[in-house]
């Protein structure tokens, strides 16, 4: 009798990702759940409340993530993921940090150039006319389109800029 063999990169020691993504989106779920619960009214089915979509969404999302935890086991290790990308993201998300910051106190079009300059200049290392064509033309395209085509009220900063 031949047994069949799992090919070499799904190894079944260790935790899975389907696993870990499971066990994430369960605890997303029961956050979002206690969240609605303690501030949003529910309603009822017939007069539904703000908190009512929440909460029905929460807990989609609690069974769909039990659902991948169940059938977690089928899927790659954890251990034998390649994260070629991973300084890209670590530097996308310290980007999203520093706006997070750094918009009040510089203003939309300082800080969207300064982050713009960081990814078009050092991590995609574009050529300098390039980096700076799209840097510039992003930053203030994008804020004649909020400011003046759809009528956000942006942050000006400290500069007035």
């Amino acid at each position: 009798m031949d047994k069949k063999k799992d090919p070499p990169d799904k190894k079944k020691a260790g935790i899975t990702i389907d696993l870990i993504s499971g066990a994430f989106l369960f605890a997303l779920s029961i956050y979002v759940a206690i969240h609605t619960y303690v501030a949003l009214p529910l309603g009822t089915h017939f007069n539904p409340g703000p908190g009512y979509v929440p909460m029905l969404l929460a807990i989609i999302l609690g069974i769909l993530s039990c659902i991948i935890l169940a059938l977690g086991r089928r899927s790659v290790a954890f251990k034998s993921l390649h994260w070629p990308g991973f300084f890209h993201a670590v530097c996308i998300v310290g980007c999203c940090g520093f706006s997070i910051f750094a918009i009040e106190r510089l203003g939309y079009r300082v800080t969207v150039l300064i982050i713009l300059l960081f990814l078009f200049g050092y991590l995609e290392r574009l050529k300098v006319w390039a980096f700076l064509l799209l840097t510039f033309g992003l930053t203030f395209g994008s804020y004649w389109l909020f400011h003046n085509l759809l009528n956000v009220p942006l942050p000006l900063g400290g500069f007035g800029f």
